[in-house]
């Protein structure tokens, strides 16, 4: 039997990105029942295993709601929503630290250290208590959340389950205590970028104006 387009790319798709799928439609599906008849009879008929037929269906009804192409849309977004954050964090610190410039041009060292590393100080709180509490919903404050959010959040072809999808990876990825992990790598890439933001426009400024370094 030749499967159809819908099928194929359930085929193609990753386990995790089968499982997101799978899990936003259940939590669609709790607020009223879809009309499955297509896809489940065409499940049925593609697939031999019962939870590959669940799958199937599941996956089925995602491609209806737009699911999968929700998720690319958010894949794609993501790296925006990091390098906006990244560089928010970096003017943020680089604002701290300027409070800390004296009028004649003398800076405290210890006063600059502290104000540039002090927001990455704080975002790295909430990280480490998602880490130590992974799955139960500890570490939402975290950089790698917010970016994930902001993600789902931008109004451009966004679809109407986007937030639902956000929510069903969550609940998926705590399952496998993977939840931390991801927005913890994220967090650190928005650091480390914002990092290496600050460093190019400290050295862009110390290049034009001279400053005098005090303890």
């Amino acid at each position: 039997m030749t499967l159809t387009a819908p099928t194929c790319a359930f085929e193609r798709a990753s386990p995790l990105t089968q499982a997101l799928v799978a899990e936003a439609v259940r939590r669609i599906e709790a607020a009223g029942p879809l009309d499955d008849a297509a896809a489940l009879r065409q499940a049925l008929h593609t697939q031999s295993t019962r939870a590959a037929q669940v799958a199937a269906r599941a996956w089925l009804l995602g491609e209806r709601l737009g699911l999968p192409a929700e998720l690319a849309r958010w894949r794609q977004l993501a790296l925006w929503s990091v390098l906006a954050l990244a560089v928010l964090m970096a003017l943020a610190a680089l604002a701290t630290a300027r409070a800390v410039l004296a009028p004649d041009g003398s800076i405290n060292a210890v006063a600059a250290f502290v104000s540039l590393l002090g927001w990455h100080t704080l975002m790295l709180l909430p990280w480490l208590a998602g880490l130590l509490w992974a799955g139960r919903g500890a570490g939402d404050l975290s950089l790698g959340r917010m970016a994930l959010g902001l993600a789902a959040r931008v109004p451009i072809d966004r679809g109407p389950h986007a937030l639902t999808l956000l929510h069903a990876a969550a609940a998926v990825l705590r399952r496998a205590r993977l939840w931390p992990w991801l927005t913890g790598l994220l967090s650190h890439t928005i650091w480390a970028l914002a990092f290496a933001l600050m460093l190019a426009l400290l050295a862009f400024g110390f290049a034009f104006h001279a400053y005098r370094l005090t303890w």
